[in-house]
């Protein structure tokens, strides 16, 4: 089901990321009967990239890092920019502010387009539709068309900004989320926690841009961390590279199979 048409993105679930990039591969393709789809770029590839000897990666300013409290998430954070550090790194700090800004406009007048795939189901099956799911989807009725396309040009204007930090770094490392939740914290508090869970991940699709979540450790509690790598659209076969760098740097195990990566 669409969600949001121009921005929907299929994601790949694996436990390492080579059988990322093999699903991937198997996967991709431009699909002409498709209205939104686009064709890859003519050099657009998926394979592995050598990671160069010394390159600039971007992390959050400091003021704009959020963890909920969370301080040992922060100094796990702070462990996996060593990590990348480690392999040739250099952090630059940028300015975070457009990011999240761009991200809150996913759940502001964005919502509105899933009014627009979803009304005729929200006005038949209102009941069958999971109470916090409806509410949000509700929501995107106060949205006047004014609103929507004054959205779209901020979202062009962020869009804009953001992009110019490429030229100076490969990628950018956030944390894949903040906190981590139980599910009884979530269910009581749904909107505001899945609000939490993509403080740094929310504006991806929105600003076009290409991501992958390694794991990069487990709490004393026994929740799993990982950080995300975000760069500009098509990357992927250059972010894999990174991430498969640092995946095998965490040395964790494989999800719940007590498996780790095999040998080179």
């Amino acid at each position: 089901m669409p969600a949001c048409r121009p921005i929907d993105c299929v994601t790949v679930l694996a436990l390492t990321v080579p059988d990322a990039l093999d699903v991937l591969r198997v996967a991709q393709g431009f699909d002409e009967a498709y209205a939104y789809a686009r064709p890859a770029p003519p050099q657009y590839s998926l394979a592995f990239t050598p990671i160069p000897e010394r390159f600039r990666f971007g992390i959050p300013n400091a003021a704009r890092r959020e963890f909920f409290g969370d301080t040992e998430a922060l100094t796990l954070f702070d462990r996996a920019i060593d990590g990348v550090i480690a392999i040739g790194g250099t952090p630059v700090e940028i300015d975070f502010a457009p990011w999240l800004e761009a991200a809150g406009l996913l759940y502001g007048p964005w919502v509105a387009e899933r009014i627009a795939e979803f009304a005729g189901f929200l006005s038949a099956h209102a009941g069958d539709i999971h109470p916090v799911v409806r509410q949000i989807l509700e929501q995107g009725r106060g949205f006047s068309a004014v609103d929507v396309f004054n959205a779209q040009h901020r979202r062009q204007d962020l869009a804009h900004a953001i992009h110019r930090n490429w030229r100076n770094i490969e990628f950018m490392l956030v944390p894949t989320a903040g906190t981590s939740y139980r599910v009884d914290q979530v269910l009581a508090d749904p909107i505001r926690l899945n609000t939490n869970l993509g403080y740094y991940t929310n504006f991806t699709n929105l600003l076009d841009l290409a991501a992958i979540a390694v794991p990069s450790a487990f709490t004393a509690r026994g929740f799993p961390v990982g950080v995300t790598l975000i760069g500009p659209a098509w990357r992927d076969a250059e972010l894999a590279s990174f991430a498969a760098a640092l995946h095998r740097r965490a040395n964790l195990p494989l999800g719940a199979t007590g498996f780790r990566l095999p040998d080179m």
